[in-house]
């Protein structure tokens, strides 16, 4: 990422910019391999002036009434937790697509509280990221709603199916559990 971004700077067609995401306590344990082109920022969560902002340009860009999400997202049934999750920038962009696609309804969340809500969201998320997300032209199986084949999914972004990609996060994920971060 370092070497892309040296080369966009001496290149005064590309304008790119990287963000790569991650909680402190990952960033901590390769912040002194960063290069020193990259630039460290944290992301703030949105006060309630700039989350309607964002629903109000949100509602605009996908040509919907801004109304129906921010009441989702604002309703007393959903989870604490994932009312939290909603005022993270990045998180919130995901929340409001699966919103628009109806991967995100209050009832979804029906006995989930805590953490629980949370890891409800987080797979959720992670279901909507790795097939619709991911297609185009995108399709489910006839016989079983709940299956995306292969051949439905971008081919230019990997050559992975989803159930591959998931065995990897999960892979990641029980490394960064087993090694105490």
């Amino acid at each position: 990422v370092g070497r892309f971004q040296e080369q966009c700077a001496r290149n005064s067609e590309k304008n790119h910019r990287v963000l790569i995401t991650g909680r402190t306590l990952a960033l901590q344990a390769i912040e002194s391999r960063i290069p020193s082109n990259l630039a460290r920022i944290e992301i703030e969560p949105m006060d309630d002036t700039l989350q309607r902002q964002w629903f109000h340009r949100w509602g605009k860009l996908i040509d919907h009434d801004e109304s129906r999400l921010m009441a989702t997202l604002k309703d007393p049934r959903l989870p604490e937790r994932v009312q939290e999750l909603a005022r993270e920038p990045l998180l919130l962009y995901l929340l409001a697509a699966m919103h628009r696609d109806g991967e995100l309804r209050i009832e979804m969340f029906e006995g989930a509280e805590g953490t629980q809500a949370k890891v409800l969201i987080y797979q959720r998320t992670l279901d909507w990221v790795l097939t619709k997300q991911r297609t185009e032209g995108y399709r489910r199986e006839p016989q079983n709603q709940d299956i995306v084949t292969a051949r439905d999914l971008n081919p230019d972004i990997t050559e992975l199916a989803p159930e591959h990609l998931r065995r990897i996060l999960q892979e990641a994920g029980l490394c960064v559990v087993q090694s105490g971060m």
